[in-house]
């Protein structure tokens, strides 16, 4: 916990075919905002479809796995899911 932020280097989430696994922090003041990013491994069958799907979303798939890096931003009482990774 610092600067009334309570921090997160690593957060494993497993689940019956997803893995996620990400990082980022949660305001503790008035605003309880979010801001955490990692990414996402669904099982996925490879075919042309999910091949298509991947490279349009800029997803990967490697080894029957689909990867998509996500981020969690807003509050935790309106949450607001995207796909990719922080701006720096």
């Amino acid at each position: 916990m610092a600067n009334k932020r309570i921090s997160s280097s690593k957060i494993d989430i497993v689940g019956y075919g997803v893995n996620a696994q990400c990082f980022g922090s949660l305001s503790v003041t008035g605003s309880d905002a979010l801001d955490y990013q990692g990414v996402a491994e669904i099982l996925a069958k490879q075919g042309f479809f999910t091949n298509t799907l991947a490279r349009l979303s800029g997803a990967t798939l490697k080894n029957g796995r689909l990867s998509i890096a996500f981020r969690v931003g807003g509050t935790i009482q309106n949450p607001v899911f995207s796909e990719g990774k922080k701006a720096d």
